[in-house]
């Protein structure tokens, strides 16, 4: 069943008041407060509490406030931050993954995640404030084993600011983007319809939770809730393309100490028909990630088909060794 834009915006609106009851309850249950913000702060410093702050509550309206800012007066003030990193993608097995037909009447991008042998560059731009655009080039080896939707090129833009209590806008499309496509195929240099439009809310972990997990001056835990709209899919159970794919997740993510993590995302479908077979019901990850200029990140990272147990993986899908273990050299100028 297709949803409508009617229950798309209903979705939208459940939301939005549970991200305000979220943040009423963990508010009353004296939460650490996050730093107030200014709309042009663009430091990638470590969250730390407040020592000005009156009461949580000035912290968090102030960064839902400010969520979506754009610092007009620092233009020509303030340069523009730019983030890149050099990355090498290691499958831990080479097998390969869960088939899609190919139609040539209903043409898609979508598809699981690569499994192969890969390299790829990643530029971030930030022109004002927490406003960027993002591309990444890929470079697969052994061309034989790349499929439909796996892409040349990624591309994503949007608002993600990472203080607590703000709210993200992203649009990002991971799928078979082509510098060269082959109209035989029924390839496009990219499906913009095929994209993923996320609608997201930072907030931390309740205090138990945190007094439990947190041990060091670096230990935290963070959640992220998204509602995430996809305009045109493909339906393997229909075998056609369908529209409005709408599904939620639950990030959450514990930085253990210093630069190392763990980090697990629930997804929940409220059309169950929606979800794919590489569609996971949850996916985690662990490693070290510094995000400072000139330094290594290594990090483990399952996107497969994972599910709970009382739901079927797709052959090939779900394990382990189905992950990818990625290295990265980041730079910040």
């Amino acid at each position: 069943m297709k949803p409508s834009l009617v229950s798309v915006a209903k979705i939208i609106c459940t939301v939005i008041l549970l991200a305000s009851s979220i943040t009423v309850a963990f508010a009353q249950n004296q939460l650490p407060t996050a730093p107030i913000k200014r709309a042009s702060d663009t430091s990638r410093t470590t969250l730390t509490a407040s020592t000005t702050a009156k009461s949580p509550w000035d912290e968090v309206w102030s960064n839902m406030r400010t969520s979506f800012a754009l610092p007009v007066e620092d233009i020509g003030k303030k340069p523009g931050i730019f983030v890149g990193s050099i990355n090498a993608w290691v499958p831990l097995r080479a097998v390969f993954p869960l088939a899609v037909p190919f139609d040539p009447a209903n043409p898609s991008t979508q598809g699981p995640p690569p499994n192969n042998l890969l390299a790829f560059a990643s530029a971030t731009y930030f022109p004002l404030g927490y406003w960027f655009l993002n591309f990444s080039y890929f470079q697969f080896i052994g061309r034989k084993e790349v499929l439909p939707w796996h892409p040349d090129f990624t591309y994503s833009f949007g608002y993600n600011d990472w203080h607590m209590y703000t709210f993200s806008l992203i649009y990002g499309n991971y799928g078979g983007n082509r510098f060269a496509p082959d109209a035989s195929k029924g390839e496009q240099v990219t499906r913009f319809d095929q994209g993923t439009w996320s609608l997201g809310f930072k907030f931390p972990a309740p205090q138990f939770l945190r007094s439990a997990l947190e041990f060091h001056p670096t230990s935290n835990v963070q959640h992220l809730l998204n509602l995430n709209v996809i305009p045109s899919y493909y339906n393997v159970g229909t075998s056609r393309l369908e529209q409005w794919q709408t599904f939620l997740s639950l990030q959450t993510r514990y930085n253990i100490y210093d630069y190392f993590f763990g980090l697990l995302t629930l997804f929940y479908y409220p059309s169950p028909a929606q979800q794919q077979p590489w569609n996971p019901d949850f996916t985690y990850g662990f490693g070290y990630a510094n995000w400072n200029s000139f330094t290594v990140s290594v990090q483990y990272n399952n996107y497969s088909g994972n599910r709970f147990p009382w739901n079927k993986p797709a052959e090939n899908t779900g394990n382990f060794l189905d992950g990818i273990l990625s290295v990265s050299f980041n730079i910040t100028l």
